[in-house]
């Protein structure tokens, strides 16, 4: 793992001086990296095969929440690939304390985001659910984004693996429960 590591920060000129595994996450390896002058960043790795794309997505995703809302979001420093391995390089953000009013702030920041609005659903790239692709194209209505191109696809995927639903094909037809009202 460490050549690997070290040959990432050799194409992107990073002086690696030492890495430690962080915590979190199940489908990505997660490090963080020093350089000889002490600066920090988070490096995740994975298995280019497996998840193609997956850290292009993310890039694009963290962008759209740079943009778009108040949170403290990471700068997208470096993606690519090597030896098989696919990287996302993001800032190190320092952990901090939340403060008394941490869940007021974070509620009104969250309702914030979700003011952004467009005249249809879906997103202009494909992306992932944890280690599932999931895609996101246009539609207009909600009930029909909802239905088409995220139950569908998580209904099929539980029947591939064994799982059996009642009446999941009239959930899907006529979008019962799809409806947030």
């Amino acid at each position: 793992m460490q050549k690997l590591l070290l040959k990432i920060c050799n194409d992107i000129n990073f002086d690696l001086k030492n890495f430690g595994a962080l915590a979190g996450g199940d489908i990505n390896q997660v490090f963080l990296i020093t350089s000889t002058n002490l600066e920090k960043r988070v490096l995740k790795l994975n298995k280019t095969a497996q998840f193609p794309d997956m850290f292009k997505a993310e890039a694009k995703g963290l962008q759209l929440l740079k943009n778009k809302s108040n949170f403290v979001v990471p700068e997208v420093l470096h993606f690519g690939a090597i030896d098989g391995y696919s990287y996302l390089i993001i800032e190190h953000i320092e952990q901090g304390n939340p403060g008394a009013n941490f869940s007021i702030e974070f509620g009104k920041k969250l309702a914030e985001l979700h003011q952004n609005s467009n005249s249809h659903f879906g997103l202009n790239h494909a992306n992932y659910i944890g280690s599932l692709p999931q895609k996101n194209p246009r539609i207009l209505t909600a009930k029909d984004f909802y239905v088409y191109h995220r139950l569908a696809p998580q209904f099929s995927l539980a029947l591939k693996n064994g799982f059996e639903f009642k009446n999941y094909r009239a959930v899907l037809s006529k979008g019962h429960g799809c409806n947030p009202r």
